[in-house]
């Protein structure tokens, strides 16, 4: 789906990068990395990471725009306004700004430790296959962290959405609605169900942590209901 656009494509580009270093380093001379791949070439894979992370900005903004506006089309559906409420591209592009600094620091950290990796191997401190598995773990951070972050913030744009819709209409409740799996949270399991007020500042907004499913259900103005102040 849209919403996971943009972790789709980190996936696939971290995938081409831990192919491109180990076509590099090459399986069968990595005993040999101090004479097969020089500091140059580290510093250049280093650099290559980190322009790559770039790269994907562009898809990462559409899938937070995309994910908000159908925030804004759901949540009309909710209340019976086809369409949704009117709102412009400045209302999410905050979203983005904050939701891609917060991918870009962790593509930054984790690029940083893919390349302590390759110093170690060109130093001699790891031969061999352990310097291959620890190549493949550090880009398998890179990806699982970075996808696992871009998923958490396009389901926070959905989420600004429906609030956006809340803000500029009558309907100012919403219902917590968990994904009704077995491995929903501690702190989410007990607000599955239960209705809040937008306007009250101190209640759970989705997504509540990293990763969550919960989704916020707005209750039609006029339905029976009480909401939690």
């Amino acid at each position: 789906t849209t919403l996971f656009r943009s972790a789709i494509n980190i996936r696939k580009h971290y995938k081409k990068k831990l192919d491109e270093v180990q076509k590099i380093s090459g399986k069968k001379s990595l005993e040999y990395l101090q004479e097969d791949l020089g500091v140059k070439d580290i510093r250049e894979l280093a650099i290559l990471l980190k322009l790559g992370g770039e790269d994907i900005q562009k898809g990462f903004n559409l899938s937070i725009k995309q994910a908000f506006q159908k925030g804004i089309a759901d949540g009309g559906k909710q209340i019976g306004l086809i369409g949704g409420v009117p709102y412009k591209a400045s209302n999410y592009h905050a979203i983005q700004k904050n939701g891609w600094r917060y991918v870009k620091k962790n593509i930054n950290i984790a690029t940083d430790k893919v390349e302590s990796v390759l110093y170690k191997g060109l130093m001699g401190e790891l031969k061999g296959k352990a310097l291959e598995e620890e190549i493949a773990k550090s880009y398998r951070f890179i990806s699982w962290k970075s996808e696992q972050l871009a998923v958490t913030e396009a389901r926070k744009a959905y989420a600004r959405g429906i609030e956006y819709t809340m803000d500029h209409s009558p309907n100012k409740r919403y219902k917590w609605i968990t994904s009704r799996r077995e491995n929903v949270c501690e702190h989410c399991r007990p607000l599955n169900g239960k209705e809040f007020m937008i306007t009250n500042l101190t209640a759970p907004r989705a997504p509540l942590h990293v990763n969550c499913n919960c989704n916020m259900q707005i209750v039609k103005k006029g339905e029976i209901g009480r909401a939690h102040v």
